[in-house]
Formats: C-alpha cells, sequence, structure tokens
C-alpha cells in the first residue's frame, strides 16, 4: 500500500485522511528487536501533500509481511541540498508514550504491573492497552517518576529486565510476549535467495580467566583464586575489582568469597563466545517458507563466509512501496526502547547488580556449611575420645559412677537433635534456592559441601575425608570411600532409646552398639557377631 497522510490528531485511520502520498521517491519502515520502530519517506517538493507534511502529522504505513498498517509521528523533516526534495523522518505512535510520565508504584506480576503503568499515570488519560498473556510473577517497582516508554524497557528495572520478552506494537496497544516471532523452517542459501551478506564478529568480550580483588582503604590487597571461563586456546585475564561488593562487610573478604564472587561473574556474562552479527539481503515471496519477519529464526548458509548459523532476525527494514524487505538483521540486540534516557547502564555493571543482589545468599550458604563442618568434627572427635577412653567389656556392665562421670564431661546427639539439624539445614537451602539458580555454577562447590538427596542430607569438608550424613532416623560417619565407621540410630526419645553403634555395619563381629540398660542405670556395650 500506498503510504498515507493523516492530521496530527487523528485516531481511527479509517478515512483516506489528508490524502495518499502517491508522489513518495522512498519509503521504508525499520523496527529493532526491543529498539526503534522509525520510518523514512523521500517527498519531492513538487508532490501534491508536500505543504501538508507538517511535524507531527502522521504517516500510515505497513510495516512489514504481517502487521496491520501503522501510524508515525513525523518528527524531523530535511531539504535536501539540491532544494528538490525533503527526507521524513517519523516515530511509530508508541513513541507517544515518552510523553506519559507514571507516579511510583509496586506490582507483583506482570499484569499488575502493565495495568499499573496505565493507572498511575499523572494526566489519567493515557490511551492505549498494555497486554501480555504471561502471568510472571515478579516484584516490579518503578521507584521514581519516568515515562511509560521508558518503564517498557530500555533502563534498570524495566519490564524488560523484570519480566524479559518481546514488545509488539499494533497502534495504541503494546504487547509483551515471550517470542514475538516464530520458526517457520526458512533456510537462506547463498545460490538461492541470498543476494547480499556481511558478517561483523566481534571478540572483544571474550576471556579466558577472570582474576578476583579486594582493595582495602589502607591499600592491602587480597586476591582470590585464577578463575577459568572455558578451556581455549588463548590467554587473555579479566581483572574484576570486588571492593564495592563488600564495602558494608565486618572484615575483609577471604581469597575464598573472591573466588565464589568469580564464579557468579563468569556465570552472569557470556566470556566465551564471540557475538556474531549478520547483515543480509535476500529474496522473499510472502507465499514461500522462506518468509522471513522481525524475531523470527533463520538458518544461513554460505561456505565462502563460513558462516552457518542458527539465529533470530533483530532488525528488518521494509520497503513500503515495494511491499518486501529491502534488508534484515540476524544475530544480537540491545534492548534500547526508550528514547528520553540521557544515561544507559553498560551490560557489565547490570551484571554487577545481579551478582550483589546474590551475595548474601551464597554468603549465607557458606556460613551454614562452615557451621555444620565445625559441628561434625566436635562430634566426630567425642566418638573417637569414647573409643579411646572406654574399656570394652564383651556382654557387661560399666561402672555406674564411671558413665555418670563421662556423661557429665561429654554431650551426645540423639535422633531428634539430628532431625531438627536436617529440617533447618534443608529449609535454609530451599528458601535460597530460588535466589541463586542464575549463578547456579557459583555455588558448585558449596553443593558439593552440603546436598540433599533422597538419602538425607550429607555435609563434608573439600579437604576432609570424613563425611557425616543425616537420615530419617540415623547420622552416620563415613570415609572418603563411603564405609560407615560409626552412626547413631533410634528413636526421638534420645539415648535411652537408642543406640550408638561404631566399626562397620556390614562386616559381622567387627559391630559394638552401646545403649541403656533396662533399669536406666547403666550403659551397656554389646558386640554383635
Amino acid at each position: 500500500m500506498k503510504p498515507i497522510l493523516y492530521a496530527s490528531t487523528e485516531t481511527a485511520f479509517t478515512s483516506l485522511g489528508i490524502g495518499v502520498l502517491a508522489d513518495a521517491i522512498s519509503c521504508s519502515v525499520t523496527e529493532e528487536r526491543n529498539g526503534s520502530y522509525e520510518l523514512t519517506m523521500t517527498y519531492p517538493v513538487t508532490g501534491q501533500f508536500f505543504d501538508d507534511i507538517q511535524p507531527r502529522a502522521l504517516i500510515l504505513a505497513k510495516p512489514n509481511f504481517t502487521d496491520n498498517p501503522q501510524a508515525f509521528r513525523i518528527y524531523k523533516i530535511t531539504k535536501s541540498m539540491s532544494g528538490h526534495t525533503v527526507t521524513v523522518n517519523a516515530q511509530h505512535i508508541s513513541y507517544d508514550l515518552s510523553g506519559y510520565v507514571i507516579s511510583p508504584f509496586v506490582a507483583g506480576d506482570i499484569q499488575a504491573a502493565l495495568s499499573g503503568l496505565i493507572t498511575n499515570c499523572i494526566t489519567n488519560n493515557c490511551p492505549w492497552t498494555l497486554q501480555s498473556s504471561r502471568s510472571t510473577v515478579a516484584n516490579f517497582t518503578p521507584d521514581e517518576p519516568g515515562s511509560i516508554r521508558s518503564w517498557l524497557g530500555g533502563r534498570q528495572g524495566s519490564m524488560l529486565d523484570v519480566f524479559g520478552g518481546e514488545w509488539h506494537y499494533d497502534q495504541f496497544t503494546a504487547t509483551l510476549e515471550n517470542n514475538r516471532g516464530t520458526n517457520n523452517g526458512a533456510r537462506i542459501l547463498y545460490g538461492k535467495n541470498l543476494l547480499t551478506l556481511e558478517q561483523e564478529e566481534e571478540c572483544s568480550n571474550l576471556y579466558s580467566h577472570v582474576y578476583p580483588y579486594y582493595k582495602a582503604e589502607d591499600g592491602s590487597v587480597v586476591t582470590g583464586t585464577l578463575t577459568q571461563v572455558a578451556a581455549v586456546s588463548y590467554t587473555r585475564v579479566l581483572a574484576v575489582d570486588f571492593t564495592e561488593d563488600f564495602s558494608n562487610a565486618d572484615e575483609p573478604p577471604t581469597s575464598a568469597d573472591l573466588t565464589l564472587k568469580a564464579a557468579a561473574y563468569i556465570a552472569k556474562n557470556n566470556m566465551a563466545t564471540p557475538k556474531v552479527n549478520l547483515k543480509l539481503n535476500f529474496a522473499q515471496i510472502q507465499q514461500l517458507p522462506e518468509r522471513v519477519d522481525l524475531c523470527d529464526m533463520v538458518t544461513v548458509y554460505f561456505e565462502q563466509f563460513g558462516v552457518s548459523a542458527f539465529a533470530e532476525c533483530v532488525k528488518a527494514t521494509w520497503d513500503v512501496l515495494l511491499e518486501r524487505y529491502s534488508s534484515i538483521e540476524l544475530g544480537d540486540m540491545k534492548s534500547n526502547i526508550s528514547d528520553t534516557i540521557a544515561t544507559q547502564q553498560t551490560d557489565i555493571n547490570s551484571a554487577k547488580d545481579v551478582i550483589n543482589q546474590h551475595s548474601e545468599s551464597l554468603v549465607t550458604i557458606d556460613n551454614v556449611t562452615q557451621s555444620v563442618q565445625a559441628s561434625l568434627e566436635v562430634q566426630d572427635a567425642s566418638i573417637q575420645s569414647l573409643v579411646s577412653q572406654t574399656t570394652i567389656i564383651e556382654e557387661n556392665y560399666m561402672d555406674e559412677n564411671g558413665v555418670a562421670n563421662y556423661l557429665a564431661t561429654h554431650s551426645y546427639v540423639d535422633s531428634t537433635q539430628l532431625n531438627q539439624t536436617a529440617t533447618d539445614i534443608t529449609a535454609v537451602i530451599t528458601q535460597l534456592q530460588s535466589d541463586v539458580d542464575a549463578n547456579g555454577s557459583a555455588i558448585t562447590e558449596l553443593q558439593t559441601a552440603v546436598t540433599v538427596d533422597i538419602n538425607g542430607v550429607t555435609v563434608s569438608m573439600s579437604d576432609s575425608d570424613i563425611k557425616g550424613v543425616f537420615g530419617a532416623t540415623s547420622l552416620e560417619f563415613q570415609n572418603a570411600d563411603g564405609d560407615v565407621l560409626a552412626w547413631v540410630s533410634g528413636t526421638d526419645q534420645g539415648l535411652g532409646a537408642s543406640q550408638l553403634s561404631l566399626g562397620d555395619p556390614e562386616t559381622p563381629g567387627n559391630r559394638w552398639r552401646i545403649f541403656a540398660s533396662d533399669d536406666g542405670d547403666h550403659l551397656r556395650f554389646t558386640r554383635h557377631i
């Protein structure tokens, strides 16, 4: 269709408006994934409606194969040096949302966030509809006045930051979709439908290792372990300063703390894969599978360049007059919806913010692990002391005073304490799991120290041959090979109704049980044959 000119106040677009711009020399619409959406037109000064083309007037044009015609508001008119033509620049009508400002509010899910952007508009006359088929639960907290468009994406804490997705605009309706495009099996091949191709590959983000460090106020420096990003053939180390991450800490971080930070940083940032963008022009016919629209997935083959890529269409330029794409781009495209934000945070700072949000969770898990390890060391020492100090008298009783003296200076663990300890550890891990999902690789070491599975809770130190396994009714102490050295089992009535066993439970004749006598006044030792 030919572009149509409308007055600046038009909202229905059901008529031919001021008139059809049939004299247009060229007209194209370029849209980026979660980014700019603009129309550019070249029009002769001798054209029928030249005098009516004014700033803020609207041009209706079809932007791609699929979407309905869209309105674009003129924001700049530039005359050529020859004076015979003008270049008209217009933005999609959704850019008008930059003039609608909201007051701060809090929303707990995506639907509340979308409605809140409209209901909290300070002028109470926003004509747009914001919608999504999703029901994602997450806190959306615009904490300062700002334009609705800026909170859709392009600033810290925006809808895209919190919920992700891809925006799709249709006149006065904006829809946040999980995936705007589809995979129609489109294949672009040299010699078939590929006309031109440019490949841009950026490797400035590639590193082989991260070296974390902390610099104290007195000038001293604490460093973590040199942490590998990936197994690559080159060496390129990135030194990362985590001083600000520990600015509120009572004590300087340890080397282990900094190593955890490095692992979380690597997990968040793509440091092993180059960023690749493909800009290509190819023949498209609307009825064929090779038709591609914005956000669609495409497979590209071009042997001479060594290009075989499966990528998303992130930018498309549509020739309005010829009704076809003049070019598309595949690859990575940064979100930049807002045109009212003076400064943008870089990707690396955004990653640091995420790491800071989870640092307390990581430290908490580390503290829980250290506390449990210390407890196990005490219990292990008590058992070893019991073995070394007690004279075993097969099928006989110990002296009553000896038992009393021993129990007065030594503590024991009953099944109630063990069950409660296991429950507490499980509760902590469950509470923190949702916070550290995005940093799974950063807590691998902690997960090997404290694990929860169908057998119970297992706690061990990385440099120790002893580990404790909390079961439903027992605590086992095992060596590195999984052999049981000692175990406590029984009911929730304590040692009086339970038993402490020493030795290998699988080897007859090498097992000892310690339990209370029937009268409750003696401690009995029994050897199992």
